[in-house]
Parts: structure tokens; sequence; C-alpha cells
């Protein structure tokens, strides 16, 4: 007591409340820097609209001895990491919810605008931790195009690619190359070049991406190019394509085929393929190039959720091969139905269909997959295969 009493109430209070993060040897450390005048402590303050809000303590080393830096610098760390795993806890019993509805809150238009299963799948992609291929087939100035246009300041790991630099030189391949281990969002499919087009199908099919090119003189023939050598690129791919047509008009797989850039190589290749035939509202949309006042991805929401996503991409949650097989048998479900589908049903979709349901019990911090994760993932692909989303 005497020695507490020595303490100030906001000391006091920290290494009380240490004592469930940081060894006992920690706290006391704490407590003696604290004491011998070497450091003082304030507390961070972390309020978000999913119903909590917590503290924590930091402290400040106050002295130039590098040994009590250090320690202080780690004993921070730790603290930060233990603080958001208790809350990651409470944040996981409606993870996909919270993370859904930060998507959707990016912009004023997409509620009601933007259909939920693709809401759901975009929030499930984020937490995927292997490479997850969507292309979403929308009009111009649809409400989507003010959610991808954020998607870019989320700093979820997306880069974006635009139509304007379509023209530029080498600009294709090194936004692929900027996106490795992460995400790389196209604005226009269609505007990309046909030698663009293939080195994102390397991409998204085999990993791989052209390192760089090599010029050799070849005699009197001039210069030849030799084979570019290539190197691994882990991508994920969100492909926006605006049809030359409108969306709704989209009826035949022959109409379908006519929309994509190498067909032959693209209209399998993704996981999740999307036409959005919904029509927006004109007094909802937002003018191109408009900017908003407010910064979403600097909110403590945004800031709480990327620390979830890291956590959660972390884990490899096991899959039960009992779920196995009965993913396989949705799987069977979905392909009896190809016929009534413009798209192909292969083991891309099958492939997309286990990467969201690991996703799903990644995001709810799950050691394994479960059985409500495969149903929620299946009835995702039924509507976006079958459906008509209005």
């Amino acid at each position: 007591m005497a020695i507490f009493s020595s303490l100030s109430r906001d000391s006091a209070r920290a290494l009380g409340s240490v004592k469930e993060f940081l060894p006992f040897s920690y706290s006391e450390k704490l407590k003696s820097l604290l004491l011998g005048k070497k450091a003082t402590v304030s507390f961070s303050e972390v309020s978000t609209s999913f119903g909590f809000g917590f503290s924590f303590p930091v402290f400040h080393s106050i002295t130039e001895e590098g040994s009590v830096n250090a320690f202080i610098e780690v004993a921070n760390r730790m603290i930060l990491e233990k603080s958001f795993e208790r809350w990651f806890r409470k944040f996981s019993a409606n993870a996909l919810g919270n993370i859904t509805q930060l998507i959707a809150g990016l912009c004023s238009n997409v509620s009601g605008q933007v259909p939920d299963f693709i809401l759901n799948a975009l929030a499930l992609a984020i937490f995927s931790q292997e490479p997850f291929h969507m292309l979403i087939i929308s009009d111009r100035d649809s409400p989507l195009d003010s959610l991808l246009a954020e998607l870019d300041s989320l700093l979820f790991g997306f880069s974006a690619f635009y139509a304007e630099e379509a023209s530029e030189k080498d600009a294709f391949r090194q936004a692929l190359s900027q996106s490795d281990e992460s995400a790389l969002l196209i604005h226009s499919l269609r505007e990309l070049k046909d030698t663009d087009v293939e080195l994102l199908f390397d991409a998204m099919e085999y990993s791989l991406i052209p390192e760089s090119s090599h010029i050799e003189a070849s005699g009197d023939s001039g210069k030849q190019k030799k084979p570019a050598r290539r190197k691994k690129c882990t991508v994920s791919v969100i492909a926006r394509l605006v049809p030359s047509l409108p969306a709704r008009f989209i009826n035949s797989k022959e109409q379908l085929l006519e929309q994509i850039p190498k067909p032959e190589l693209m209209a399998g290749a993704f996981h999740f393929p999307i036409i959005l035939n919904q029509k927006p509202k004109p007094e909802e949309l937002i003018a191109p190039g408009s900017k908003k006042s407010r910064e979403p991805a600097k909110s403590p929401d945004f800031i709480f959720a990327r620390e979830y996503i890291d956590y959660c991409r972390a884990r490899s949650p096991y899959f039960p091969e009992s779920l196995e097989e009965a993913l396989s048998a949705l799987f069977l479900k979905l392909k009896e139905k190809e016929p009534e589908s413009l798209f192909p049903i292969n083991e891309k979709i099958l492939a997309g269909m286990i990467r969201l349901s690991k996703s799903f019990a990644r995001l709810e911090l799950k050691n394994e997959v479960r059985q409500k994760h495969i149903d929620f993932v299946f009835s995702l692909f039924d509507q976006v295969l079958f459906g008509n989303p209005k």
C-alpha cells in the first residue's frame, strides 16, 4: 500500500490494468520505472460505433537510457495487442454485419442501392488469405461507382488501376507488381489492351507476371525480344466492367461474351462474377471526381477494423472433411442449374466457395469452418449466379 500510495492515480490504475496483459516481471519493471521517475503513463481511448469503446495505458520514457526506451516500446506493443485482442472477441459476435456496415458506410448512396450479397462478398473477400477474384459488371454511374472509388481509401491493401492509365506503357504491369500480396481494383476492364488482359490472366490463374523484357542483337536481323522472365505475384482482383449496352439487357451467354475482353481466357477466370443490373436513382448519384469532406478511413471504426483484419488473416481455420463433402454437394446443386446461369459453373466457383467459407470462419475467429459458413456462402453464390439482383 505504501508503494502504491506514492504513485499517481493514473499510474496505479495503469499498473492494475496491465496485470492481465503482461508477465509479472514486466509489471514490476514498469512499477520501478514509474517510481524512479523514469517513465510516465497516459491512457489512449478508442471509441467505435459498434456498441463499445475501450481505453488502454501507454507508457512514456522520460530518460535517454536505450534499454529503458526499448523495454517500454515492447511493453506498449504487448499492451496494445492484448487490449485489441480482448475487444476483437466481442466484435467477432457480429463481425460480418459490422464489416459490411463499414463498407456500405463509405458512400451515402450505397445503402439500399447495392445488394447486400455484394457487400457481404466484398467483406468476406477482404479476409481471404488466398487470392479471390471478383468480376462486377454494372452500368456507368451505378451506385457501385462511388463504393469502388472509395475502396482505395480503406487501406485494406487495395491499389487501383483506372482507364486513363491503360494507354501508358507498362502501367498495368507496374500496377500488378505493386499489388503483390494484396489486391488490385480495376475500374475499367474493357479498356485494357489485349496484352494487359493476358498479363492479368497469368497473374490470376498462375500467380505469375513478367519480371522484365530482354532485348538482344541478333546478327543483321536487328533486335529480337527474348521471352520475359516471370516472377510469382499473389494478387486478388476486383475487376469492374462497364458494358456497351445496359447491364439489364445482357440476357444470354453470347451477349455476355461480347462484353468480356479475351473471353476465351477471362469468362471463367473469376471466383465470384456479378451482373448488377440495377438502375440508380438520379438524385443519389455522385458526380464523377467529386470529393467528400469526411475521411472515413481515418475514423476509429476503420482503424479498429484494419487491426481486426490483420489479426484475423493470420488465422488458418480447419476445414473438416465432412463439411468438404457437404460443400461439394452444394456446388453440385449449382452445377445442375448451370444452363440457367450466364457464367460457367467451374472449378473457380468451387474454389471461391471454399475460400469464402474459410474467410467467414476466419472473420468470426473460429478455429474451423462450420455448417453455417458454407450454407451462407452457398446462398451468396446462388444469388449471384441465378438470382436477379434488382
